[in-house]
């Protein structure tokens, strides 16, 4: 009997055992279960996240070309103003001022982009001697005044001169008179205008450049790179006394 009583009570204790390694399972299945459903949660939470970080660029890229907009609109109304108003240039990097400090692009990019673009087809661009950039509208100003005014900009005045006696020994072509540069467009003061005309006939970079003067004593300065001493004279004769004599 003591022999059948103890094969009970282990045969019993393996049933506990056996339902708890069952329990045991069940609950490592269940944590299993939990775990790839907190995965699963993750992942989705993860891929929510990657949306709404996309939905930010987006909008921050959207702000951006709003901020950019709004810039390229400043730029084309002070450009056209001061060519309509104030008939001068505007140089491009005066015009970082506009440009919000935090825009990706710089304004040198911005105004390539305005130009190019045919977005705003009034506003062109000018270089002066010295490479410094500047924009005007052609709606309001001619591309030879732009050109013209650009010189001006340049800090040395025999340059501006020269430049100018080639474009129009080259462009019509024909002798300028010397006192066209008189005007107080070019800011020559007048007890220094002929010694600067004189300094810069001296230069080597300007020996193209010559002097001539009409029988009348009207001085002209002419390019022989582009018209020769007895082409020259003859217009000067003619501008000077022949289209007076011959109406």
């Amino acid at each position: 009997m003591e022999f059948e009583h103890e094969s009970v009570e282990a045969t019993n204790q393996a049933e506990a055992s056996a339902q708890q390694d069952e329990t045991l399972a069940e609950q490592a299945e269940e944590a299993t279960q939990q775990g790839e459903a907190l995965a699963e949660q993750a992942e989705v939470a993860a891929q929510q996240d990657e949306a709404l970080a996309e939905q930010a660029e987006a909008t921050e890229e959207q702000d951006e070309a709003a901020i950019l907009n709004k810039s390229k609109l400043k730029i084309a109304e002070k450009v056209r103003n001061d060519s309509k108003d104030l008939h001068k240039l505007v140089a491009v990097k005066a015009l970082a001022e506009l440009m919000p400090e935090n825009l990706s692009e710089g304004v040198d990019a911005v105004v390539t982009e305005m130009v190019e673009s045919g977005e705003y087809p009034d506003l062109k661009t000018v270089l002066s001697p010295n490479d410094e950039a500047y924009l005007y509208s052609d709606k309001y100003m001619t591309a030879r005044y732009a050109a013209m005014l650009s010189r001006i900009e340049s800090e040395n005045k025999g340059t501006m001169i020269a430049t100018t006696v080639r474009d129009d020994s080259k462009t019509y072509p024909r002798p300028t008179h010397v006192e066209f540069f008189q005007a107080k467009l070019f800011n020559i003061p007048p007890d220094e205008f002929d010694s600067t005309v004189a300094h810069m006939l001296e230069q080597e970079e300007f020996k193209d450049i010559k002097l001539i003067v009409a029988s009348t004593g009207a001085r002209f300065l002419y390019s022989e790179l582009y018209i020769n001493e007895t082409y020259a004279r003859s217009l000067v004769e003619w501008e000077e006394v022949g289209q007076y004599e011959n109406p």
